[in-house]
């Protein structure tokens, strides 16, 4: 626009030029028209001056808000490379959280899966923790009730025992008296024998006054020897119920050396369920470790990304999984106390069992000794059988030698005397 005013310069020149030529031409007229022109020339110069100042002012002011513009511009360059570097810089970031987020997931999803392989591992502990437990405790309740019952029959058998004890104690204190009557009578029958070998002629001659004496011992060990024979019955009886409670108590016995193989078979089992039991606390240990580090890293991960929040399904799965961690510590709290209590009972019932095995050896003992007693006494009464049987024969040679002695008697009275006597 500064450039379209030296043109109007030439044609003002050019116009006054030719005023000029048109006054010399005709100076009144040309005066005339010099002062319109002028005059024209003025107005149009004036009107000229005025537009070119208005141009001016609006170039001015275009050219004022050219600069504003351009500052405007400027700024909103600065804005746009500010604007871009801040969406590059928020791209980046949102690929950076993107990246991040999906290796989270992928770590959360790998922790997931691994959490969900020890809870199917601790589930399956638990189902073989509960077979064991109901195994257990079905076993120990048989294993309660036939040690109960055991309990009840060895001590019914202790008091019958007992009481045989004192029975044969009573029977041994009279077959010892008994005898002792009969070394007694065996001591005088050898006394009575050594009288009569000594004087055998004298006995012989006093067979009929001592008739009634030997009778009466005659008598006295007949019901001896009927006495010793019951005695002998008795003993066999004795030795025979004896004998058959023996038997009764080796087969408690027996059942005892079961009982102690139950016993040994519930210990493994109990040492089973100890390795599962630290299984388990190792298994809770790798599981508190591993939430301690997923809290860490949910706190770690939390200012970085405020906006950034956890997948529903992962606190439902953590939730889940707390959820069964809490009952499976229940469930192993009440399985450890039910074993300590099925502990303590097995614990009693063997202290019972060692009370009653102490018993029943001492029972043995005594029911050994009655049978070594008894067996003395059977030589005892085998000795005394030998006896009386050698003095049964002893007295028949007496009673022999009698009735040999009176038939020779008969046959020299019954005989006539010598003719050269008479």
């Amino acid at each position: 626009m500064t450039d379209a005013v030296p043109p109007r310069r030439t044609t003002r020149a050019g116009s006054k030029r030719q005023a000029s030529v048109d006054i010399e031409k005709d100076p009144s007229t040309s005066k005339r028209l010099a002062l319109s022109n002028e005059f024209s020339n003025h107005v149009s110069q004036t009107k000229i001056n005025r537009q070119l100042l208005t141009a001016q002012s609006q170039v001015t002011e275009l050219q004022n808000t050219l600069n504003e513009r351009e500052v405007v511009i400027q700024r909103l360059e600065a804005d746009r490379r500010l604007l871009a570097r801040k969406e590059e810089e928020e791209r980046e970031a949102r690929e950076n959280e993107a990246t991040e987020f999906a290796e989270e997931r992928e770590r959360y999803e790998a922790e997931l899966s691994a959490m969900r392989q020890k809870l199917s591992t601790l589930s399956d502990a638990h189902a073989d923790l509960q077979d064991e437990h109901s195994t257990l405790s079905n076993s120990s309740q048989r294993t309660i009730a036939s040690l109960k019952s055991e309990l009840t029959a060895q001590t019914s058998e202790c008091a019958l025992l007992y009481t045989q004890l004192e029975e044969a104690q009573n029977l041994a204190a009279t077959r010892l008296e008994s005898v002792s009557e009969l070394e007694m009578v065996i001591e005088d029958l050898q006394a009575q024998k050594a009288d009569t070998s000594d004087i055998s002629t004298t006995s012989l001659v006093n067979s009929d006054k001592n008739g009634p004496n030997t009778q009466e011992n005659w008598d006295v060990i007949r019901d001896e020897l009927h006495r010793q024979a019951s005695y002998l019955r008795q003993l066999e009886a004795t030795n025979s119920r004896l004998t058959n409670e023996l038997e009764r108590l080796r087969v408690r016995a027996d059942g005892a050396e079961v009982l102690r193989e139950e016993k040994l078979d519930l210990e493994r089992k109990v040492r089973g369920l100890e390795a599962l039991r630290r299984k388990v606390g190792e298994l809770e240990g790798e599981l508190e470790v591993e939430r301690e580090k997923a809290k860490s890293r949910v706190e770690s991960t939390a200012p970085t990304s405020p906006n950034k929040e956890t997948p529903i399904s992962i606190t439902k799965e953590l939730s889940a999984l707390r959820t069964s961690h809490a009952l499976l510590l229940d469930e192993h709290g009440s399985l450890r106390a039910q074993l300590l209590t099925r502990d303590a009972a097995v614990s009693d019932l063997e202290a019972e069992k060692e009370q009653l095995e102490k018993e029943k050896l001492v029972l043995e003992t005594k029911v050994r000794e009655v049978e070594a007693k008894v067996s003395r006494r059977e030589k005892e009464g085998r000795l005394l059988e030998r006896e009386v049987g050698f003095m049964k024969a002893l007295v028949a040679s007496y009673k022999a030698e009698e009735a040999s002695t009176s038939f020779s008697g008969d046959l020299s009275e019954a005989q006539p005397p010598p003719k050269a006597q008479v």
